[in-house]
């Protein structure tokens, strides 16, 4: 066995990482090198958002993203970016992250959280993006129609649920009242009551005179409303006791969405109106 002190195991180290013996068989490897973020370049766009007869802005239509997908011509994969619709914006303009220089099929669209608010991408076919450069594409425009859909169920925040009795811990609600309003105005809309199967049960039709379904809707119901005015839309509901007794009352503000596509809100709490001494559970 060969023992090699710690000073010649050292050097012997230090030489081989260093090259030691002949040129010739010196070998290095070379880092990648870094990529170059001036030889990329970008691409840009102005947008704005209509109905078809003028302008409309991101909260009519629920929008909340402008996106773009760069996708290289020949080429498997692509790049996407996302950019925010502003509440109020009814235009803007979006530029792209560097991508490599090459040419690229572009899609660009608008969506809200249901999905896209156009039925197809705008499209540009065989964008050249040039290094270091901006390519212009120059304006769009996303026509979308404001017409949306709304379903929700109802739940007092009961365990024996909507339409049981009190002694059943149930919140023994007898009829409802609901009304759906935009902007501060309220809206005439059908509610369309649905069993658990999805088989319509009951319509209860609203005209903004204070109707009232008289009776109970149970929490495992679905109503929807179809074909109305997209955007933020607000829904009050009351849940009488005892003939005209208002003790369970909500309100709950929804993003209809524009393009046909529906809210799906799910279950709506009704809370009881513990200020009013008449709805107060009894005492023990």
């Amino acid at each position: 066995m060969v023992k090699l002190a710690c000073s010649t195991v050292f050097a012997l180290v230090l030489a081989a990482a260093c090259g030691g013996g002949d040129d010739d068989d010196d070998a290095t490897v070379d880092a990648a090198p870094a990529p170059d973020a001036d030889v990329r370049g970008t691409v840009s766009f102005a947008w704005s958002l209509s109905d078809g007869s003028g302008p409309i802005t991101c909260d009519d239509v629920g929008a909340d993203a402008v996106s773009i997908s760069l996708l290289p011509v020949g080429v498997q994969g692509g790049t996407s970016d996302v950019s925010g619709c502003p509440n109020g914006a009814s235009s803007g303009t979006f530029q792209s992250r560097g991508v490599p220089p090459r040419d690229y099929d572009v899609e660009i669209t608008i969506s809200a959280a249901q999905g896209d608010l156009i039925d197809e991408p705008i499209r540009f076919k065989g964008v050249t993006v040039a290094p270091a450069q901006d390519t212009a594409l120059g304006d769009v425009e996303f026509v979308v129609d404001p017409v949306g859909n709304l379903t929700f169920s109802l739940r007092a925040l009961e365990p024996g649920g909507n339409c049981a009795p009190v002694d059943d811990d149930g919140a023994a609600i007898t009829k409802f009242e609901l009304e759906l309003s935009q902007g501060g105005t309220c809206v005439p809309v059908d509610f369309a009551i649905h069993d658990p199967t999805g088989v319509l049960e009951a319509t209860y039709a609203t005209t903004c005179a204070g109707e009232q379904h008289d009776a109970c809707i149970p929490e495992d119901r679905e109503l929807r409303v179809a074909d109305i005015g997209s955007g933020p839309t607000r829904l009050s509901v009351v849940g009488y006791r005892d003939g005209d007794l208002p003790c369970y009352v909500t309100t709950a503000d929804i993003d209809v969405p524009g393009n046909d596509l529906t809210a799906a809100v799910g279950a709506i709490s009704i809370p009881l109106d513990m200020s009013n001494d008449a709805c107060a559970p009894p005492m023990p």
